[in-house]
């Protein structure tokens, strides 16, 4: 709903004057992030189930964007990135979990399809959304808007995925 293009973390980052070269870094340091916590929170995902990771991570992506709301320090950015990373981790793959453990065994692969067809279309107006509120209200209005539904949202999967 509000997982937008990560282009507006580069954006964010760029308007509060870090330069093209560290904006590259802070997206590798992203990266980073994610390759080394995926592998941890799949292993959590398995022996503790999908509900309480994928929760953390839905969390921790409110609070990033929350975050992207107030920052105004390299510092913070660094750490914002890195956070970002650990949302990711704790998302993406356990995601793709979730969507297997729910799937009749015979089309595992087409409810994989099916997910990445929605996840790929919900980029679309969740970026209209955010950039339209950027251009409207301002970055911080944008970031501080999505990640409160984040949270909300993260709070209404967990009491889903306990029934």
């Amino acid at each position: 709903m509000v997982n937008s293009s990560n282009s507006f973390l580069l954006l964010r980052a760029t308007d509060l004057g870090v330069s093209t070269e560290n904006v590259l870094l802070l997206y590798l340091l992203f990266h980073l992030t994610v390759s080394s916590f995926s592998y941890i929170s799949g292993v959590f995902s398995d022996r503790f189930g999908r509900r309480g990771v994928l929760t953390v991570g839905y969390v921790l992506y409110g609070v990033v964007y929350m975050g992207f709301a107030e920052v105004n320090t390299t510092i913070g950015l660094i750490i914002l990135f890195i956070f970002y990373g650990l949302y990711s981790a704790f998302t993406k793959g356990v995601e793709k979990a979730l969507v297997t453990d729910l799937a009749n065994p015979e089309n595992k692969g087409t409810a994989l399809g099916f997910y990445a067809m929605i996840t790929g279309i919900g980029l679309f107006p969740a970026s209209l959304l955010t950039g339209w509120l950027w251009q409207i209200f301002g970055a911080e209005i944008s970031f501080f808007i999505n990640g409160i539904i984040a949270i909300i949202a993260s709070i209404l999967l967990f009491g889903m995925l306990s029934s």
